[in-house]
């Protein structure tokens, strides 16, 4: 082989790996959005295989305008990235090979803290066994669109079991107040009923709503500075609400609000849960809240759908 017959072979080489890195051809992802209003910057996600079998690690995802836009891949493979998508329409994303720099331009997701809400599962009884002690925090996502702990509780006595250990998977998405909690069990030899539980203060016992059609509880807490905490949980279809007076007053706690609904124990149940102090993250007062976790309850139940293609 002489020299001009290896030098075309080297390049003819180069060129087969630049083409395989980029797919061999332009693909895209469409992203609809089944309800009636626009849906801007919201985080969508597909299962992050499907692209990485063609690209690996190394894609661009770009927007009808041109502009590229930040993606993240989760702890358990998905692929995320913010879209936006007219009423009842769909966008189309661009697929392209080469460094991903969105990501400079886009600041870290807030942490999960979902203090106020205790969960735990019904005894025999119907009482609540809440979890409160934690064993150990693991931090499974801390990206730029997505952060995700997962907390292993004390074992419990719950029935007749002797150690029962709640795990908690908490997931919040860049521009989402509502935070995602999977909660699942070991060490339970039966199916219950797992609830959700806030604990309600003497100074704040009427502010509060029970709200059985929407599966939601809410409640207003004035922290020790006197600013409101709005705290919402937003159950399954298949749960109950309900508020419940303690027989005798512990402290100044003197009741509780639960959501409560029946689990299989092989099987993890997902809750929605949000918290914020007044005029923080823009909310003014409890009219803002509500209407607040009214818009954002209604973007999860219609989640925007992606499709490579």
């Amino acid at each position: 082989m002489d020299r001009l017959q290896l030098m075309m072979l080297v390049a003819a080489s180069a060129m087969a790996s630049t083409f395989a890195g980029c797919g061999q051809k332009e693909h895209t992802i469409e992203v609809t959005n089944p309800l009636a209003k626009e849906r801007e910057g919201e985080i969508v996600s597909l299962d992050a295989k499907e692209v990485t079998d063609i690209y690996g690690e190394n894609f661009r995802i770009v927007a009808p305008d041109s502009t590229e836009v930040p993606w993240q891949i989760t702890y358990d493979g998905q692929l995320l990235f913010p879209a936006t998508v007219g009423a009842g329409g769909s966008t189309v994303y661009t697929l392209r090979g080469g460094a991903s720099a969105a990501a400079a331009d886009y600041t870290g997701v807030g942490g999960p803290d979902t203090i106020a809400v205790d969960f735990g599962l019904l005894d025999a009884n119907g009482t609540p066994v809440y979890m409160i002690d934690v064993d150990s925090v693991k931090v499974l996502d801390n990206g730029h669109l997505r952060r995700t702990v997962e907390l292993v509780y004390s074992p419990v006595v719950v029935w007749a079991d002797t150690a029962v250990v709640q795990h908690r998977v908490i997931s919040v998405d860049r521009g989402q107040m509502l935070q995602r909690n999977d909660i699942s069990y070991r060490g339970l030899s039966e199916s219950g009923k797992t609830v959700a539980g806030i604990r309600m203060l003497q100074s704040n016992i009427s502010d509060f709503t029970v709200d059985h059609g929407k599966h939601t509880i809410s409640y207003t807490n004035m922290s020790a500075d006197s600013v409101p905490l709005y705290i919402t949980v937003v159950a399954p279809s298949n749960s109950y609400p309900e508020y419940r007076p303690y027989p005798r007053q512990k402290a100044d706690t003197v009741a509780q609000l639960m959501v409560w609904l029946p689990m299989d124990n092989k099987k993890s149940v997902s809750f929605y849960v949000g918290e914020t102090l007044q005029n923080t993250d823009g909310i003014a007062n409890v009219y803002d809240w509500d209407d607040t976790m009214e818009k954002e309850t209604k973007l999860i139940s219609s989640p925007l759908k992606a499709v490579l293609k």
